[in-house]
């Protein structure tokens, strides 16, 4: 009887473990890459067929980078016509046109002065959340980058924490230094605590180790697209960009670098530990390093502005003039001027409509910034002419 009794825990204990298992396959939920696939939900407006622009709780103007935090899964936008950084709910109860429960760089919701101060903004284009909960954000025409520390916890308007690019947070000069930045973009918080930064009008890509312990106004510790720290030389080679907006670091530290204006997307293997001015290892977008021809095919661009990449290997890029994002799978190892696998916002690889078939789940008009969350498993994409934020996939338990 004993036995028995213990058999039949064992049996029901072994269903509810598999039960459990099947409900949280990522197969039933995440996000599958699949040509002009509907999102699923949206921010920034009430519904897919809206698209007004706004300075409200609830609205948008020109969002242009998103992100996740890894600990409270709330989700942060950068609206930067509003200069403003909007803070969502957790991602797991968003609804479409939910309000947001805080604002930095401003004090209220409907405020949208630009300004140059420890909580002021002007023109932020990129966020990003890192593994301690810090928010920084690329606060372009101040031409620096701030952190909130615990931003999920923050009240509106709150103070930020620490600056780089600018020695205190009441001064705004564009500067071609190793301290400085000029119109600083896309960046992106690795594993190790690296921040990524490009920066855009001196068309490179700069490295800060350890960038929450640093001072303000630090230096950084590597750059790529230039072979040093003073000179901003604009090109179409392997080791040269020419105003770079995305960047980001997938799992095996590869970088991967938007680069414009040369209308393709750079891989650097091993990116840290690569020298000042290194080669890139690879591109997609064009056939070769000395090309950078517009194109709307299935392995060409214009101007990507976005990049985002996930666990299984795959590449996300906002093909901004396009009106599209490109999926490419397994992406590193790819050879140069690869196809891509999907297309996001166009029924095909040839079009390249905004809005086409009408605005709805499945269209896009611009789209600038991205991000994959890796344990909601769900894309993000700042839509950016249709002044909102769409989400792809239902988030996994």
């Amino acid at each position: 009887m004993f036995f028995n009794k213990i058999g039949h825990r064992l049996l029901h204990s072994g269903i509810v473990i598999i039960l459990a298992l099947a409900l949280a396959t990522p197969a039933l939920a995440a996000f599958t890459p699949a040509t002009y696939a509907a999102a699923r939900h949206v921010l920034g407006q009430a519904n897919f067929t809206s698209h007004t622009a706004a300075v409200t709780q609830k609205g948008m103007t020109l969002p242009s980078g998103v992100a996740v935090d890894p600990i409270t899964h709330k989700v942060f936008v950068a609206d930067r016509q509003n200069n403003r950084v909007l803070r969502y709910a957790s991602l797991y109860s968003l609804a479409n046109g939910a309000a947001a429960d805080a604002v930095f760089g401003q004090k209220t919701f409907t405020a949208h002065a630009a300004a140059t101060t420890q909580h002021g903004m002007r023109s932020p284009y990129g966020v990003f959340v890192d593994k301690g909960g810090r928010l920084w954000v690329s606060d372009t025409l101040n031409h620096r980058i701030l952190r909130f520390d615990h931003a999920s916890t923050l009240a509106s308007g709150a103070n930020a924490n620490g600056v780089l690019g600018q020695p205190n947070f009441t001064s705004s000069g564009a500067h071609i230094t190793q301290k400085g930045l000029d119109g600083p973009l896309g960046l992106f918080v690795d594993g190790h605590g690296r921040l990524w930064v490009a920066d855009s009008v001196n068309s490179r890509v700069l490295r800060y180790n350890g960038a929450a312990s640093k001072a303000n106004g630090a230096n950084a510790d590597g750059v790529l697209g230039q072979a040093d720290f003073v000179t901003t030389a604009l090109g179409t080679t392997q080791n040269l960009f020419s105003i770079p907006y995305g960047v980001t670091v997938d799992t095996g530290g590869r970088l991967w670098v938007a680069d414009a204006f040369n209308n393709r997307v750079l891989r650097f293997d091993a990116a840290a530990s690569k020298a000042n001015g290194a080669n890139a290892d690879g591109v997609l977008g064009q056939a070769n390093f000395t090309s950078n021809a517009v194109a709307t095919t299935q392995n060409g661009m214009s101007s990507p502005y976005g990049v985002a990449t996930d666990a299984s290997g795959s590449l996300y890029v906002a093909d901004f003039a396009n009106n599209r994002i490109l999926i490419y799978s397994a992406a590193a190892g790819l050879a140069n001027g690869a196809n891509a696998n999907f297309v996001l916002g166009q029924t095909s690889f040839t079009s390249n409509t905004a809005n086409v078939n009408g605005l709805s789940a499945k269209s896009l008009h611009a789209p600038f910034g991205l991000f994959y969350d890796p344990h909601a498993q769900v894309l993000f994409a700042a839509d950016q002419g249709n002044r909102r934020v769409l989400m792809y996939g239902k988030p996994t338990p």
